[in-house]
Formats: structure tokens, C-alpha cells, sequence
């Protein structure tokens, strides 16, 4: 078994979705409320599990679950704060020094967090200290164009058009989910280490960065549920 802790970093002072991450996304629940309900089906145990918020009172969400509450200084809440520093700050106010998942609620639709942790566990088993960090990435293809508009790798225009399923496969980086130790945290100060295991993930993605975002991730989080229950 390994050591860890699980960081859900979630503020309060949302701007450009006002209380994007505790307010009601789907059937009473926030985005919160889903994140956490899905890592304890992964397995994780209640005093594993930390809600970073700066505001006192959302306290009351960790305690519906029964995990633990870390209440962030407000500093690590401001824009101007460099990230780095943000990122040391949630990780320091987190007792111990075992190494932290860290559970974006950013995309409601990730829950590959039991294969995170079984793949953490295997890289840990093997003692070769190979790796620092383990992130998680989101295959993707399409007919991508750079900021020129010309085709990137692998297409063209005209008679030598490729069919979609035969196109490259690109990786892009959600934020969904990071396991790093320690020492990674405080040299890198970044979701990604120096030595990064990726573990390529395939689910129907989306960041939620706009009340546009949420409203379309909430639409398609209802017909997902209404095409399970048939």
C-alpha cells in the first residue's frame, strides 16, 4: 500500500464562474460533491481526502462526507500569486509527507483515479526511483491547424486527404489528475514533475472555465445518466 493524500483544490472566490466549484451542477450535487463521491468509490478513505478552500464555512462540505478540510491561506487564492508558490502553499498545509494526488472538479467526467493509483503503486514497487510524478493525459485527434491555418502533421488539403480515423494522435494535458511526491513539489512547484510517468487516458473531456462550459458539461452529464438508465 502506499502513502498518500488527496488534494481537492477547490476556492471559493471563483471569478469567472461565480462559486463555480460548490454550487448545485447536477441532482443536488456540486462539482465538489461528484469529485469527492468518486474518489471514495476508488477506494481512497475518508482522512485521505482533503478539501483545500479558503473560506472557512465550506468546511461544512468536507464534513458532509467525513473527509478532512485544509483551509487555505488566502494568499495562495489570489491571481497575482505565481503558481509555483500556490502550488507548494496547498501542498504544505497538508500534514504529513506522503505523496499528493492531486483531484481537479474541473472535468466532471474523469474517473480513472483507481488505474492512477494502481499505476503510482506499480512505479513505487519497483524502487527505481524512475519516476517523480504521474499525470494523467487525454488522447485526441482532429484535423488541427496551426496559428497559420495550415494543417499540423500528418493531413493536407486537397486530393490527399486523410480519412479522420487514420489521422495522428495528439496528447493534451486536462489537469485532471497528478500524483507527485514530495520533493517533486518543492523542486518543481508544478502538476508535473521532472520525471513524469504519463498515463494516457481516453474520456469524454472537458475543462470547465466558462458558465458555457458548465451548463454544456451539465447537458451532457444528464444524457449520459439518461442513456444508462435505458
Amino acid at each position: 500500500m502506499i502513502d498518500l493524500s488527496v488534494v481537492i483544490p477547490a476556492k471559493a472566490s471563483s471569478t469567472r464562474i461565480p462559486n463555480k466549484n460548490f454550487r448545485e451542477f447536477l441532482n443536488g450535487e456540486s462539482l465538489v460533491d461528484i469529485t469527492v463521491k468518486k474518489l471514495l468509490a476508488a477506494g481512497l478513505a475518508t482522512d485521505q481526502i482533503y478539501l483545500s478552500c479558503e473560506d472557512e464555512s465550506k468546511s461544512e462540505v468536507a464534513q458532509k462526507h467525513g473527509i478532512q478540510f485544509s483551509l487555505r491561506q488566502e494568499r495562495l487564492c489570489r491571481n497575482e500569486t505565481p503558481f509555483a508558490e500556490v502550488f507548494r502553499g496547498v501542498a504544505a498545509e497538508i500534514p504529513g509527507d506522503s505523496d499528493i494526488m492531486w483531484a481537479q472538479v474541473c472535468d466532471p467526467f474523469f474517473d480513472e483515479y483507481t488505474r492512477c493509483i494502481d499505476e503510482w503503486r506499480k512505479a513505487k514497487a519497483s524502487h527505481s526511483n524512475r519516476y517523480d510524478s504521474l499525470v494523467v493525459c487525454h488522447k485526441v485527434s482532429g484535423y488541427y491547424m496551426d496559428e497559420n491555418l495550415l494543417p499540423i502533421h500528418g493531413w493536407g488539403f486537397g486530393p490527399w486527404h486523410v480519412p479522420s480515423q487514420h489521422l495522428p494522435t495528439f496528447y493534451k494535458m486536462p489537469f485532471a489528475c497528478s500524483i507527485l511526491t514530495r520533493d517533486s513539489i518543492e523542486s518543481v512547484g508544478y502538476y508535473v514533475g521532472a520525471r513524469p510517468l504519463w498515463l494516457p487516458c481516453q474520456w469524454t473531456s472537458i475543462d470547465i472555465d466558462t458558465e458555457d462550459d458548465f451548463l454544456l458539461a451539465r447537458l451532457m452529464m444528464i444524457h449520459q445518466q439518461e442513456a444508462a438508465n435505458r
